[in-house]
């Protein structure tokens, strides 16, 4: 999110907590679309992700995760009244409906995992909130703390956000979490910020302090025995 000029959001919040503990006091942010988060972090156009981008095996492949620091459910922006009512990927595809995703984020692989046709990909979280609010998608596909945070203090927006939801591929329930990106040859880095960033996830309350305003909840919060390894293993 951006507000007065400055980029903000939970995972924002999460990086310039973990920063300062290392003594770094001035983080920029550099906005970029969805799928170009990893090939811009390659190119050396900024040194970490920001994004509570979900750890996947095909991503773990191209770039280095952080701990888990995020768990994440699914929810679905729909037009007021949810007219298809839609509850989840297995009702997108049975009723027809028009769905938009990011390119590159988990929701769209979902749709091709699952064979929606035709998904409407978009560049960022407001062109999908964009063509749901205009009517050319009949839904946008995201995370819910996104989606909620999004309609919660967007003025004015009239939409609906479904009730959150784990996706279900071939039968296996997907629980994603997310965490930070970092390059494949950074691991200085990567491991300095694990040491502080651990510590605020064996702190509830100091989770919730930092992401609580961006609509976190300790459901949110991993479980500590999940690990980077398991989720780049698909485990």
């Amino acid at each position: 999110f951006e507000k007065d000029g400055e980029v903000t959001g939970g995972t924002i919040a999460l990086h310039r907590e973990v920063f300062k503990r290392l003594g770094v006091d001035d983080l920029k942010g550099v906005k970029t679309d969805w799928g170009g988060l990893i090939p811009g972090l390659n190119a050396k156009r900024y040194d970490l992700v920001s994004a509570g981008m979900s750890i996947t095996p095909e991503r773990c492949g191209q770039a280095a995760f952080s701990v888990p620091e995020i768990n994440y459910t699914t929810a679905l922006m729909v037009q007021p009244g949810n007219p298809k009512q839609l509850s989840d990927m297995d009702s997108i595809k049975n009723s027809g409906a028009k769905m938009a995703a990011m390119t590159g984020a988990i929701e769209a692989d979902y749709a091709t995992q699952l064979a929606i046709p035709d998904p409407m990909l978009v560049k960022d979280q407001q062109s999908g909130i964009d063509a749901v609010n205009s009517g050319r998608a009949d839904v946008f596909a995201l995370t819910a703390v996104s989606l909620n945070y999004a309609k919660a203090n967007t003025p004015g927006l009239d939409v609906e956000v479904t009730k959150p939801f784990i996706a279900v591929i071939d039968g296996k329930p997907q629980n994603p979490a997310g965490a930070t990106v970092f390059r494949k040859q950074d691991t200085s880095l990567r491991d300095a910020y694990n040491a502080e960033v651990k510590k605020i996830l064996a702190d509830p309350a100091e989770y919730l302090r930092i992401l609580g305003p961006f609509g976190f909840t300790l459901e949110n919060l991993p479980d500590p025995k999940l690990t980077t390894e398991q989720l780049c293993n698909a485990e």
